[in-house]
């Protein structure tokens, strides 16, 4: 802590203190065990840097920048609060000549700080930083975590009650949208069937039940035209996707970059022809992108366009609009993700 004394109000070792532990003689073996100490310091600092970035890239692997500076932050945490702790009980089991011999060598590396009072601004500082750490977490989770979908089931109708019901069954058939497109807009309340989805039809699907989250911040919801059916041929050419024989031309040209359908990945879609599988509907365009680890990558992780939605993630078939929620839409576009 060579700047303690000035930030902290560190006082120095006394010079007389100097003088005695500078003319004392102290075992070879003093060098090993203070060695073995400063190592054991450095280890439990830098073991959050290693493990909270491999834990958050295993588990969340489109919030790998976050995890790597939230390592970084647990690491200056844990210097100072655990190292704090470890030191007070090493300083107090320690012998008065042991202890001499710390002094000693702080002196020499040119802070000569009293020992207990450096301990005392580790501990302290080590309690705000997590204090600090763990609300930066919890906020940061908070305002990114996955906004619950807005399901409406129409209960009694002339006196204009609802219930709010979850997504499990039939049991929902109306939603408020959390997104633009086809016609629609957030706000709008619209029905839908719990029905496969043909040709041309407009479903509701769940982006991260689909997986097609990664590098993504939004609502969990979106709508998508679907262009495609199992069994059916896709190829892509230029900036058109061909469906058996279908065109569809599609807004950006992707076909030369990663792609991942039910079939396997592909490094480019060029003259590939890939097969929908069971249960995989392709939408009329890019839907998003999904993160696979990959161990070569620098972030730990590869992303590959998606172009499908698979059946498990389809929420239901839009029917039509029934009507519109004003304090919804307001609500939904103020949200920050």
């Amino acid at each position: 802590m060579p700047h303690a004394g000035v930030i902290f109000k560190v006082e120095q070792i006394d010079d007389a203190t100097k003088k005695r532990v500078a003319m004392l003689s102290y075992p070879k073996y003093y060098h090993f065990l203070y060695g073995v100490w400063m190592l054991i310091l450095a280890l439990v600092g830098l073991a959050p840097f290693i493990i909270v970035p491999i834990w958050g890239a295993t588990h969340f692997p489109n919030r790998i920048l976050f995890f790597c500076l939230l390592g970084l932050a647990s690491m200056v945490s844990t210097l100072t609060l655990v190292n704090g702790c470890i030191s007070a009980i090493g300083w107090r089991i320690a012998s008065p000549r042991f202890r001499d011999f710390v002094r000693f060598k702080q002196i020499q590396s040119g802070t000569g700080y009293v020992i207990e009072q450096q301990i005392g601004v580790l501990i302290k500082i080590g309690v705000v930083g997590s204090v600090v750490l763990s609300g930066v977490v919890f906020g940061y989770f908070m305002a990114t975590k996955k906004p619950a979908i807005s399901y409406r089931m129409i209960v009694d109708e002339p006196a204009g009650q609802t219930v709010e019901t979850p997504p499990n069954g039939n049991i929902a058939e109306q939603a408020i949208l959390e997104i633009d497109g086809h016609g629609f807009f957030i706000g709008d309340i619209v029905s839908f069937k719990k029905e496969l989805p043909t040709l041309g039809d407009v479903v509701l699907y769940d982006i991260f039940e689909n997986e097609s989250d990664c590098l993504y911040m939004g609502p969990n919801t979106s709508l998508g035209k679907i262009v495609g059916i199992p069994g059916e041929h896709v190829t892509f050419k230029d900036n058109v996707m061909y469906i058996n024989d279908r065109p569809i031309n599609l807004s950006q040209d992707n076909s030369k970059e990663k792609a991942a359908f039910a079939s396997g990945k592909y490094d480019g879609l060029v003259s590939e022809t890939i097969t929908l599988q069971p249960d995989e509907y392709l939408i009329d365009e890019k839907i998003g992108t999904q993160c696979f680890r990959d161990n070569s990558s620098q972030s730990g992780s590869i992303w590959y366009n998606r172009f499908t939605v698979v059946q498990k993630a389809v929420i239901g078939v839009i029917d039509k609009k029934i009507g519109y929620d004003d304090a919804a839409e307001t609500e939904l576009r103020s949200r920050v993700y």
